[in-house]
């Protein structure tokens, strides 16, 4: 049996294999109509946010400051363990300075790479935060100009609600959505490589 084009567009990949060729067919399509989808919506954000190149550039350069911070702390601070143990055998022993002096210099390395981190992660956040509010704002006034040009027979079908919650709540989710996670993805795949 045959399924128009409209059908089959759910179906799993177990599904797939025991339909005919052209029941597969219907499959591709609406997969590459998702991957349109995808792409149209990319689009749409790279145009707000490539005004911000540099700050971006920034951004990737404190997260890979921040991860590298993050991935040399348990390293310095192993050594700093190492060197309280051999700070306990120097007293035990009666000569302590060398391994105080060993010590500090490593906890000074440490408290370095901690101002570096907390340093870096502070522009970073700062600076993607800025980015967004700042694209979130001219999506809002993108929105506002298109609202400006349609002709009043659009507000006759639509109520008010749903033009304001555009506004405020979709927006606001955007904002939200990108504030959080692409942050969190950006610094979760420069940690990834950097572990690697």
């Amino acid at each position: 049996s045959f399924y128009p084009l409209g059908l089959g567009i759910n179906a799993t990949s177990s599904e797939t294999l025991s339909k005919p060729f052209y029941q597969k067919e219907v499959l591709t399509f609406s997969i590459s109509v998702s991957h349109l989808y995808v792409l149209c919506e990319t689009e749409f954000f790279w145009n707000y946010f490539k005004v911000y190149k540099l700050s971006f550039v920034v951004v990737i350069l404190m997260i890979v400051l921040a991860t590298l911070a993050q991935a040399l702390f348990p390293v310095f601070s192993g050594q700093a363990v190492t060197q309280l143990a051999n700070l306990v055998q120097a007293y035990q022993d009666g000569n302590p300075e060398l391994v105080w002096q060993s010590l500090s210099g490593i906890m000074v390395n440490l408290g370095l790479l901690v101002l570096v981190l907390f340093i870096s992660s502070v522009i970073y956040m700062c600076l993607m935060t800025r980015v967004i509010a700042e694209s979130t704002n001219e999506m809002r006034k993108g929105l506002f100009g298109k609202l400006a040009r349609l002709t009043v027979s659009f507000f006759d079908r639509r109520q008010d609600g749903d033009i304001l919650s555009r506004f405020t709540s979709d927006l606001d989710n955007i904002l939200q959505a990108f504030n959080e996670s692409l942050i969190q993805v950006m610094s979760n795949i420069v940690l990834y490589i950097g572990l690697i």
